[in-house]
């Protein structure tokens, strides 16, 4: 075939070459008409041409189509003839080139087979001397191995366990924050109570001060009362004196007045008028004076007595209550001291959970260093089987640790909602405490009430007794009034006798 049309190609090249020619003639001509008709010259040589030159041009120019027309054709054939032998051509250098390149990739790969096959045989032959060592380092190698799985199994099983009490003492820390937290909120109640006690019992001690001075006054004032008292008695017995003396003057002067009936025309009248009028006078002056004094002297001996009374009652009222008190601060401090050892033990504990975390802490840290050096170790190359091996081992470990950490979990669970209750119930039990201890101070302050109540009726019974006792000592002193009462109405009878 190549021959073929390489015949054929070399009996149409003088035709094509002739073609060629032509082709470029008649290109040149239409370029020269083309310029013409441009430079507008085309124009003249019409208007000169004649209708033979006319004919003449026409009929060259159909005979010159009609002759090139199968030149054309063939042109065009020989065209695509030509555009289908050289893409055929690069076909063929393609091909070319791609075998020539197989061919050396080939020669290329012989010549790494060949220098692969001669290190092979090298290495070969040097293995051979070499290999009962390297039996003896696999060996070795795969103890070492085993011992560092051991290693490494152990290890997991610390970090676990270390783990475990990890999260054991970290829930224990978390319990103990809570305690401690618990602990201050009792405690800042217990200060607020403990203060709120301090100001009752700063008021109750100033109420005790204005009492012992309210009670130093009512000493004073009974003193000087039993005084007045004793002077009164005093003074009552001189009365008594003077009324019989004056009683002793009465029976004189009624017989005197007797005799003076019977000696009137002897007795001038007017000195004796005058003389019994300064007399009746003077005893009138005398009984209005120990009557104001009797009365004042009454009225302040009720009122001593009733202050003395009330002062006494008050005073027992406020010593009971400075004794309650007492007891009731003496629990809150009992209290506080209970509760500053709680909140002590809990320091002391969360104390020696931070210890303890932090020596977990370094033991995880050794046990993580040590993982380390053993996967390093072990990133060593090994065989499927062994691979699989650990894997296996790997996984079977995986799963024991998992169940026990569940485990663990589940009774970390338990103890903290045992805990949880039990703190739950301490917290209830302290605080039915206080509201017992507000309710006994409502009862308390409720009693006291009712004492100073009760104290306050019971002064205004013995002030009502007091007032009818002195209504039974005043008959002694009513008999004496009536007594001076007579004796005016005795001298009123001898006056209006007189006149």
């Amino acid at each position: 075939m190549e021959s073929e049309q390489s015949h054929s190609e070399e009996g149409r090249k003088p035709q094509q070459l002739d073609w060629f020619c032509f082709e470029r003639n008649f290109r040149e001509v239409i370029e020269e008409l083309r310029l013409k008709r441009t430079q507008g010259s085309i124009t003249c040589d019409i208007n000169n041409l004649t209708a033979g030159h006319v004919d003449k041009g026409v009929s060259l120019i159909l005979f010159t189509h009609r002759s090139l027309k199968p030149s054309w054709t063939l042109l065009v054939d020989t065209r695509a003839e030509l555009q289908l032998a050289v893409m055929a051509r690069h076909d063929m250098e393609r091909s070319l080139d791609r075998e020539r390149r197989d061919a050396q990739a080939m020669r290329m790969q012989l010549d790494l087979a060949v220098k692969t096959n001669r290190r092979w045989e090298e290495e070969r032959a040097s293995i051979k001397g070499s290999a009962s060592q390297y039996r003896v380092q696999l060996e070795s190698a795969t103890r070492e191995r085993d011992a560092l799985k051991e290693q490494l199994h152990n290890l997991q099983l610390e970090n676990t366990k270390l783990q475990r009490s990890v999260e054991e003492q970290e829930v224990h820390l978390r319990c103990q924050q809570e305690l401690q937290n618990n602990s201050i909120s009792l405690q800042a109640k217990t200060r607020t109570g403990l203060d709120e006690v301090k100001r009752n019992i700063q008021k109750l001690l100033e109420d005790h001060r204005l009492l012992e001075r309210q009670v130093a006054a009512a000493q004073e004032v009974g003193t000087k009362v039993q005084s007045a008292m004793d002077n009164f008695s005093i003074f009552e017995d001189s009365q008594k004196k003077e009324t019989a003396a004056l009683e002793k003057q009465l029976i004189c002067i009624n017989t005197e007045l007797q005799k003076c009936k019977s000696q009137e025309a002897i007795l001038p009248k007017q000195d004796s008028q005058a003389e019994s009028n300064k007399q009746i006078a003077e005893w009138q002056s005398s009984v209005r004076e120990m009557k104001a004094r009797l009365a004042s002297e009454r009225e302040s001996y009720v009122l001593l007595s009733s202050t003395l009374e009330g002062a006494l009652k008050a005073q027992a009222a406020f010593q009971a209550m400075t004794e309650e008190a007492g007891h009731k601060v003496d629990k809150l401090n009992t209290d506080i001291q209970e509760h500053q050892e709680k909140q002590k033990q809990l320091i002391n504990e969360r104390n020696e959970l931070k210890t303890n975390l932090e020596q977990t802490v370094k033991k995880l840290s050794t046990s993580e260093d040590a993982l380390k050096e053993a996967h390093v170790l072990l990133r060593r190359p090994e065989s499927k089987e062994m691979s699989t091996q650990t894997q296996v081992i790997q996984s079977q470990d995986k799963e024991i640790m998992t169940e026990k950490i569940q485990e663990v979990i589940d009774e970390t669970e338990e103890k903290l909602t045992n805990e949880m209750l039990e703190e739950c119930k301490q917290g209830d039990n302290i605080e039915d405490n206080n509201h017992k201890e507000d309710s006994q101070m409502v009862v308390i302050e409720e009693e006291l009430d009712s004492t100073i109540v009760e104290t306050s009726t019971e002064i205004k019974q013995e002030i009502v007794n007091l007032c009818s006792q002195e209504a039974g000592m005043n008959e002694d002193s009513k008999e004496d009034i009536t007594q001076i009462i007579q004796l005016e109405n005795n001298v009123a009878n001898i006056i209006n006798i007189k006149q």
